[in-house]
């Protein structure tokens, strides 16, 4: 997985305890108005994907499993500090061509 490092202003959600999908999904229906990037907990490559909040591909509340399987989510509502947070990371982050 990324080694995800602390970011003030920052949330993780990466399917820990009260970390998960309900949680994250919690913290969508917030904070419709910021920003989370879609992160894939890697194997081999890495797909880094920016959305906002209230995109529907990450937020919709009838999908399961947005924090336990393959991915996990950085969420803030600072556009500036979630990239500058991310900008280590290994992949190219990729906007959203529905919300971004």
């Amino acid at each position: 997985m990324i080694s995800v490092r602390s970011c003030p202003g920052v949330e993780i959600f990466d399917g820990s305890t009260g970390r998960g999908s309900r949680e994250y999904l919690a913290w969508v229906g917030a904070n419709k108005d910021c920003y989370v990037v879609n992160a894939y907990k890697p194997k081999a490559s890495y797909i880094i994907k920016l959305h906002r909040a209230n995109c529907r591909h990450i937020s919709d509340s009838n999908k399961q499993n947005y924090t336990e399987t393959d991915y996990f989510k950085a969420c803030s509502c600072s556009l500036q500090i979630l990239e500058n947070c991310i900008a280590n990371w290994p992949g190219e982050v990729q906007h959203c061509s529905k919300c971004m």
